[in-house]
């Protein structure tokens, strides 16, 4: 399965709202941009403004919905960085055992690295 599939099904899944969640009582009622919403919005950002970034994502979602920028901050304050964290290290762990040959190359690449700071000093 590829990583993308992989955070997919994170992110749909139960226990990214436990990890997302700064406080119990956060992301408990609908609204319209919801943890999972907010978790896509902050993957997909292209470095626009804030609102060109909500239509370009309520566009893609095909939702005929508008929020505004201060909502959508007070959402974001609620969202716990540490899910970003845990979508990145369940991503990594996803490719590297994909990929065992590219963890070795870089385990040796490191290890000469290593190496070689130590003769230099």
């Amino acid at each position: 399965m590829a990583g993308i599939e992989i955070l997919r099904e994170k992110i749909a899944g139960k226990s990214i709202e436990d990890i997302g969640r700064t406080n119990p009582k956060d992301f408990t009622r609908e609204r319209k941009m919801g943890l999972r919403d907010l978790i896509y919005y902050s993957l997909n950002k292209k470095g626009l403004c804030t609102n060109m970034e909500t239509n370009n994502f309520f566009e893609k979602t095909e939702k005929d919905i508008s929020i505004t920028a201060q909502s959508l901050f007070d959402q974001r304050v609620k969202l716990n960085p540490k899910v970003f964290e845990n979508l990145n290290d369940t991503y990594l762990s996803a490719f590297y055992a994909n990929y065992p040959d590219e963890v070795q190359t870089y385990n040796c690449i490191n290890k000469f690295y290593d190496v070689y700071e130590s003769e230099k000093c």
